[in-house]
């Protein structure tokens, strides 16, 4: 079993649209009330990223992750993001859980989180099963 898919609630289709193709993301399924995006910014994949219209108020209720391949990579997409207009909430910083991240929101308030894990993804040194010598 893998992920296969995301889909968030959006109250403006054509906003939202605009920003995760300024985002990056492959535009693959455009509808009035839906789009479909292929979520992986390296092209690989089939995990997909979608938007719905709600007709009711949308609460920034989701968080979503795009992971790059080191930290050097996602330094560069946020300082590329910056230069297209978009707006970071936290620039890029090392936490305690030992992830770089950069994190910004969408026009509705979603949470997107740029990371870079690395190993400590899947195997973090609290991870269950792990010896902690």
């Amino acid at each position: 079993m893998f992920l296969s898919h995301i889909t968030l609630l959006v109250s403006d289709i054509p906003r939202s649209k605009a920003f995760y193709e300024g985002l990056g993301l492959e535009l693959i399924v455009d509808a009035a009330h839906y789009c479909r995006f292929r979520a992986n910014l390296d092209g690989q994949g089939s995990q997909t990223l979608s938007i719905s219209h709600s007709p009711g108020p949308i609460g920034a209720s989701c968080h979503v992750g795009f992971e790059f391949a080191s930290p050097e990579a996602l330094d560069f997409y946020a300082d590329l993001l910056q230069s297209r207009g978009f707006a970071l909430a936290e620039h890029p910083q090392d936490r305690s859980w030992l992830w770089r991240d950069v994190i910004l929101h969408d026009p509705d308030g979603h949470e997107i989180l740029l990371l870079y894990a690395g190993d400590n993804k899947l195997n973090p040194p609290w991870r269950v099963g792990r010896s902690q010598d």
